[in-house]
């Protein structure tokens, strides 16, 4: 019997996982780019759903015609995407490869960006990964929720102006820069755990 459960274990720990929709991989990926993730990318079994959410994600933006992501054409016209900037910095970090950006392959321009990214992978930035992994995470979703919160304070900002609601206005701004300098402390909190272990692993 214990034979027979040995292998049972076995054949369903080969088996292949269901295929994820799109409307998962959208939202995993979506997640991240608001620093609001579950995901453990310090674990090989969080690292592999998330980058089959990338996969999945970059085939159907590309099965609909748009590139994703549009690295190229985000450092043409100025605009930083949160969702776009956090898997850049999981390619970075080496969560991600260069081929699980499907719908990148046709573009010369973010072949070349990702081509980078990957070569950074290298880098002290995966020395820190190497051996201080659960900060770096924690350091990758402050940002990325940082960014997020910009973005909905540009759109929440320009509503405000448009109704010449002064009050809300202030009352925006006020809150953005508590909410800035709490992160930034936080960032440069979990900067100093990441250089003093890397530090005393050299």
């Amino acid at each position: 019997m214990r034979k027979v459960a040995a292998l049972c274990l076995a054949l369903c720990a080969c088996a292949p996982s269901p295929a994820m929709d799109a409307a998962t991989a959208k939202s995993i990926v979506e997640k991240a780019g608001r620093g609001a993730s579950d995901l453990d990318l310090c674990t090989v079994e969080g690292r592999k759903v998330y980058r089959a959410a990338v996969r999945r994600h970059a085939a159907a933006r590309a099965a609909d015609g748009v590139m994703w992501p549009d690295l190229h054409g985000a450092a043409e016209q100025g605009r930083a995407d949160p969702v776009e900037l956090s898997v850049l910095s999981a390619l970075m970090l080496g969560w991600v490869e260069p081929s699980d950006f499907a719908s990148a392959r046709g573009n010369v321009g973010d072949m070349r960006l990702l081509a980078l990214a990957g070569r950074l992978q290298a880098s002290p930035v995966r020395k820190a990964v190497d051996v201080a992994c659960p900060e770096v995470l924690h350091m990758q979703r402050v940002v990325a929720a940082q960014l997020f919160e910009l973005q909905t304070l540009e759109t929440q900002v320009e509503r405000a102006k448009a109704r010449g609601d002064d009050d809300r206005l202030v009352a925006l701004m006020e809150r953005a820069d508590r909410r800035h300098r709490i992160m930034q402390a936080e960032i440069a909190r979990l900067a100093a755990e990441i250089e003093a272990k890397v530090a005393a692993a050299s």
